[in-house]
């Protein structure tokens, strides 16, 4: 019988979120020195983003629609028709450079943030900086395969890591605020799905938008979290 308590004691630990990092330390230690790098990178990654579309579409001579063109619009290096769209964006190596910053510093951050996070979550963040550097270096309009393999692993790959690690957190910090998690890696994938249909429900530079926009948000939550976390608040994760 006391043997039988052991084991289940055993299954019962083995089945628990880890509340502490795998790596030895305590929380407040993981966040002051690589979670708090991997919160700055995010950030930084989405400042990045969105400084280097914004100055692209301000460039002279530049046409984007935004409930119709796809982002990667911005990105094609010729002034063409394509998919059923006019394209035009003088800054495309702008834009494409800047896409591959972005995508590096959110690989970098998925290592700083991968003990508070879980190797899952942490990981689909790596993997979406590897799409973007992917997505910038192979135009969609230059290289329409490679682009389309960067932009799942950009858009699908974070999505799925955001949900799954709602439905089941890795590590106890991932705990709070699983359901907003969830929501939106889930409603980016719905999106992503819905992006692909013959008939879209939304012009797809809308659906787009929403897929970019719930993961960006989600991401933006995270990082905000751990800069937001200080070590003499009881040491609660929240």
């Amino acid at each position: 019988m006391i043997v039988g308590m052991r084991a289940l004691r055993g299954r019962t630990r083995s089945q628990a979120p880890r509340a502490m990092p795998s790596d030895g330390g305590s929380i407040a230690d993981v966040v002051d020195r690589r979670g708090r790098l991997g919160a700055f990178g995010v950030i930084a990654a989405v400042l990045a983003f969105a400084v280097t579309a914004a100055v692209s579409l301000s460039v002279t001579g530049t046409t984007y629609a935004w409930q119709v063109n796809m982002i990667s619009d911005l990105g094609d290096s010729s002034c063409r028709t394509r998919g059923g769209r006019w394209i035009c964006s003088p800054g495309f190596a702008l834009f494409n450079t800047g896409l591959i910053i972005t995508g590096l510093l959110l690989t970098a951050a998925g290592v700083g943030v991968r003990r508070l996070w879980g190797r899952l979550l942490a990981g689909s963040l790596a993997v979406m900086g590897v799409g973007l550097v992917v997505a910038g270096v192979f135009p969609a309009g230059d290289a329409g395969a490679l682009h389309l393999a960067g932009v799942v692993l950009a858009l699908v790959v974070p999505g799925l890591g955001l949900l799954i690690s709602g439905i089941r957190p890795e590590t106890a910090w991932l705990h709070p605020h699983r359901v907003l998690r969830g929501l939106l890696g889930g409603t980016a994938l719905v999106f992503c799905a819905e992006n692909r249909l013959t008939h879209n429900l939304l012009p797809q530079g809308a659906g787009e938008l929403i897929i970019v926009g719930c993961l960006l948000l989600a991401l933006l939550f995270e990082a905000a979290r751990i800069l937001a976390f200080r070590p003499g608040a009881g040491g609660r994760v929240g």
